[in-house]
């Protein structure tokens, strides 16, 4: 878990972005930063498998099967992604049980089905099949967000309002979208 951790609180993203790739030796290091950060996540991939395969016992393993969404959707595996979630929402998953984040603000609860199932309306939306895009977000409904902070509430609330807009906008229900968002 720390591994994953880690390459979180890295900066490979920001410092991919600050590149400049049109020079030979911008793109070198690129493409050095890019492999090393793959290498990093497909051992940590292959820790969370390990865990999900022979522990499913394990108190690690929803949170090993969230990683691996995760992991799979920086990686961009989107079918994996899709299968793993899947497999939090199969599983008995607790969204009260604590998330291992840490910082004074960090959400204690993990969500593990509200994520799932809010990660696949998303996939969906984005893929741009709005009747399984709006089954997940349904779905959501059924696993409140689970947070100590109103501010965290309100930002779920606005997610939501506007998630629903783009689906029924997509489904040609226009009057329902605005329903959502005003």
């Amino acid at each position: 878990m720390t591994i994953f951790e880690i390459i979180e609180e890295t900066s490979f993203d920001s410092e991919l972005k600050k590149i400049d790739t049109t020079t030979l030796k911008g793109k070198v290091k690129f493409e050095t930063l890019s492999s090393k950060k793959e290498s990093i996540l497909d051992y940590v991939f292959d820790q969370f498998n390990e865990i999900v395969i022979n522990h499913s016992n394990s108190e690690l393993y929803h949170k090993s099967l969230y990683n691996l969404a995760q992991i799979s959707s920086i990686l961009e595996y989107d079918e994996d992604e899709i299968k793993y979630l899947k497999m939090i929402l199969e599983s008995n998953a607790n969204d009260k049980e604590n998330s291992g984040r840490s910082g004074i603000m960090s959400n204690p609860y993990a969500n593990f089905n509200n994520e799932a199932s809010n990660r696949l309306g998303e996939i969906y939306l984005k893929k741009g099949d709005y009747n399984k895009a709006l089954e997940y977000t349904l779905l959501s409904e059924k696993y409140p967000f689970q947070h100590f902070c109103g501010n965290a509430f309100a930002a779920n609330e606005i997610y939501k309002a506007e998630k629903y807009g783009r689906i029924y906008v997509g489904l040609g229900d226009m009057n329902k979208a605005l329903d959502y968002l005003l």
